[in-house]
């Protein structure tokens, strides 16, 4: 499914503080990734969660066309929204929302079903899989460990991991490597840059995994409440 993401003309000031964004806009398509870089403090995190719609915007608009109809994500109910990010917009910002009683291993099986959509129950080969990539990204001594008891990196890092393997059309990635298990950062740069061949990514990170830049149909750097 071809789904078209744009964002027009946003500005964002938080009370009587500087102004964090100041009209920003950006496309992004499938299979033409869109990178968005900047140095710390820049305004990174504010832009991801205005285009996510968890920041109500001063003034511009974010839109999400679909295929089959026309979405403007700033501006719809809070149900819509929760149903825009289940079926075509991948957020990663903060830790993993996840029970903290289910397992690591049935974290990423869920995911792959879809079961956080209604999906189908797991294939056969679903925790084979599971366990594959947990050993990728260092984990694989935690697949049964609840996710309340993962600590601070390895919750990072399953976050990240959950949201790659089924890739939304758009992934909304906070700095994704920042915070994860130190031998997890290799692995996941890659999984990035495979969703990067597939997805209309927008990235907004300090440090993108340099592979990711091979994909990257367009890169911006965030300056002053710009893009550039």
């Amino acid at each position: 499914m071809s789904v078209l993401f744009r964002a027009a003309g946003l500005r964002k000031q938080f009370a009587e503080g500087p102004v964090v964004l100041r009209d920003v806009s950006l496309n992004a398509q499938p299979w033409a990734p869109l990178v968005i870089f900047g140095d710390s403090g820049c305004g990174k995190t504010t832009l991801l969660r205005c285009l996510a719609g968890t920041f109500r915007l001063d003034a511009g608009s974010v839109h999400l066309d679909d295929g089959h109809g026309h979405h403007r994500i700033d501006d719809v109910d809070p149900r819509t929204r929760a149903w825009l990010r289940r079926e075509h917009v991948g957020v990663v910002d903060g830790e993993l929302i996840a029970p903290p009683c289910d397992a690591t291993r049935d974290v990423l099986v869920q995911a792959m079903a879809g079961q956080a959509a209604g999906g189908v129950q797991p294939s056969a080969d679903a925790w084979e899989r599971a366990d594959e990539l947990l050993a990728r990204v260092g984990l694989d001594d935690a697949a049964d460990r609840p996710v309340g008891l993962l600590g601070q990196q390895a919750r990072r890092t399953l976050a990240i991991a959950r949201m790659l393997v089924r890739p939304a059309a758009v992934l909304l990635l906070d700095d994704p490597l920042r915070g994860v298990l130190p031998n997890a950062v290799a692995p996941l740069g890659a999984l990035i840059a495979d969703a990067a061949t597939s997805s209309a990514l927008v990235l907004t990170t300090t440090t993108p995994p340099p592979a990711l830049f091979d994909h990257a149909y367009d890169t911006m750097s965030l300056t002053d409440g710009v893009l550039r």
